[in-house]
């Protein structure tokens, strides 16, 4: 592997309730699309109590890495049952959502920093997911974290950080500087674009202007990671498009509440637009 290698994924959350709620995907067809779509791997909360057997299978049958992802880490016990699904999934890495919204900085560091430290003895890279509800609430809150905790790395999904503080378009220039530090601890995204008011919009292309405004965000941080020391990469860019409430959604005919944009199709444009960003930075590589 080159020292600045991508690799694109899918989640779970991203196909939960796919194509609806009523006649979802079985998870091997989930693991069947993943791997048609030309992902690589897939990441996501496979169940607690899930015997992972058959799902390590699933992944070994398509020839996809897996990475195992929970929200609401918030206990060291709740991280060692993580770590050791992990080892049952035969995991590449582990995103954790941790922590507690309304800790103190300090609060947050002692505990992000015992995480670590379980996920190193166990083996596992961990990253720390910028996220609501979790120690990484907002963009002030985790600058101050990365700032103590350098050794931190993060899944930068920047739509939460931008709700959280209504950043829009018009902000993007001004807020910039702030993000500097998370851009500096940034491994890889959760691929969603939002305009600062809504989690996730629907794109009509790559090339709509909100997406190009947002794209600006992932070439910074890009170009931090290629800079850092621990660029060996792979650089992780997962398709995290959720289901409703994320997904916007309308009435049909019957009155039934649809989303307004296929998750799928989304997904694809939103894998061209990082793969833009990336050339923007590194050329064909």
């Amino acid at each position: 592997m080159t020292a600045h290698a991508y690799t694109i994924g899918n989640s779970t959350f991203g196909l939960y309730d796919y194509p609806s709620a009523d006649r979802p995907w079985s998870l091997e067809r989930k693991f069947e699309a993943t791997a048609a779509g030309g992902y690589r791997h897939f990441e996501g909360d496979f169940g607690g109590d899930t015997d992972k057997a058959p799902i390590r299978a699933l992944a070994a049958r398509f020839g996809l890495e897996l990475g195992a992802l929970r929200f609401g880490i918030r206990t060291e016990a709740q991280m060692a049952k993580l770590l050791q699904e992990a080892e049952e999934l035969g995991a590449a890495y582990v995103v954790a959502i941790a922590g507690h919204a309304h800790h103190t900085t300090a609060q947050s560091v002692d505990l992000l920093g015992r995480f670590l430290d379980m996920a190193e003895r166990a083996g596992f890279p961990l990253y720390i997911e910028t996220h609501r509800d979790s120690a990484t609430q907002d963009l002030l809150r985790c600058a101050e974290i990365v700032e103590q905790l350098p050794r931190m790395p993060l899944m930068l999904d920047l739509s939460h950080l931008l709700v959280a503080g209504e950043i829009t378009a018009d902000l993007y220039e001004e807020r910039l500087p702030l993000f500097a530090p998370l851009f500096s601890r940034t491994v890889g995204f959760h691929g969603r674009i939002s305009n600062g008011a809504q989690i996730q919009i629907g794109l009509d292309s790559a090339e709509d202007e909100e997406a190009q405004q947002f794209a600006r965000f992932w070439e910074h941080a890009l170009r931090a990671w290629k800079q850092a020391p621990a660029a060996a990469g792979p650089f992780r860019f997962t398709v995290e498009l959720g289901p409703p409430p994320y997904a916007l959604t309308r009435k049909d005919e019957h009155g039934r509440r649809v989303e307004i944009k296929d998750r799928i199709e989304q997904g694809t444009l939103h894998v061209a637009l990082f793969e833009q960003v990336w050339r923007n930075v590194f050329g064909g590589a």
